[in-house]
């Protein structure tokens, strides 16, 4: 029981942390930016990885990892075999948001099209979105890989690098909006490379609480009886997750409708 409380108040802390950076994070955002055309096409181009993200890594993977991984971690007789199925999700993860940002890199005038349809009208919204969806969406292979390291570490019973990795990015975001600003044309360039930046260090500092345990090696995936057992949990969960998140997207499709600044008055009313 006192290892449940210590790990309780160890996530509630770098949480609470996380979320006062945040807010520090939106002040700032609205400071630089306001409501104005860069400030919706960063908002556009940033829901495309957070998309993912929330319905991919941190909503449906970690959902079925957990206990998936758990099952390994207490059945096996050997240590190879918990390293083998780290092995083979993070491999398999890792390729699949290769491919998703090969693809939304080369099509992302065709996604923004989709994403913020209202954009087609004013071709300075649409090349800005198009620009930093370009720059932001690698950022969904770095932060596919924390949720990924975050929730094997967590079955090991340590949570507070899991709970602190978010804080990393708000603090990329502040530090960019002071540093990157001024050297490059505007503060939605600076925020765009701020998640790029943001997302590296959270994938290296989960990298380095990952190697307390394992040192996990690229791949081909073996689609074993583990990873079809993952993919039982993981189709549920995704159809769940996506639903929330879709509402999110049919709100900035609509906005993109409206006047310059409602997609950001959506993002800071969040």
């Amino acid at each position: 029981m006192r290892g449940l409380f210590r790990s309780f108040f160890t996530v509630s802390f770098y949480t609470f942390l996380s979320r006062i950076l945040g807010f520090a994070r939106d002040i700032l955002i609205a400071r630089f930016l306001g409501s104005t055309v860069i400030a919706d096409a960063f908002f556009v181009a940033f829901r495309l990885p957070n998309f993912f993200r929330r319905v991919l890594a941190e909503g449906a993977y970690s959902a079925a990892l957990i206990p998936t991984f758990s099952g390994v971690v207490i059945d096996s007789k050997h240590d190879h075999e918990a390293e083998d199925f780290v092995e083979n999700t993070m491999s398999l993860l890792l390729f699949v948001t290769v491919i998703l940002t090969f693809i939304f890199y080369f099509g992302m005038p065709y996604i923004i099209q989709v994403l913020a349809p209202g954009f087609s009208s004013n071709k300075e919204a649409f090349d800005l979105a198009v620009h930093f969806g370009k720059i932001i969406f690698p950022y969904l292979i770095f932060i596919s890989l924390v949720a990924h390291f975050t929730s094997i570490i967590n079955v090991h019973g340590k949570f507070a690098a899991g709970a602190f990795a978010p804080a990393i990015l708000n603090i990329s975001f502040i530090l960019s909006l002071f540093i990157l600003t001024p050297l490059l044309s505007s503060a939605g360039y600076a925020l765009s490379y701020g998640v790029l930046i943001g997302g590296l260090f959270q994938f290296i500092f989960m990298y380095q609480a990952l190697l307390k345990f394992y040192r996990p090696r690229i791949r081909i995936p073996k689609f074993n009886e583990k990873l079809r057992k993952f993919f039982r949990l993981f189709f549920p969960g995704l159809i769940g997750s996506g639903v929330i998140q879709l509402n999110i997207i049919i709100g900035t499709i609509i906005a993109s409708f409206l006047p310059v600044g409602a997609i950001s008055h959506i993002y800071y009313a969040d």
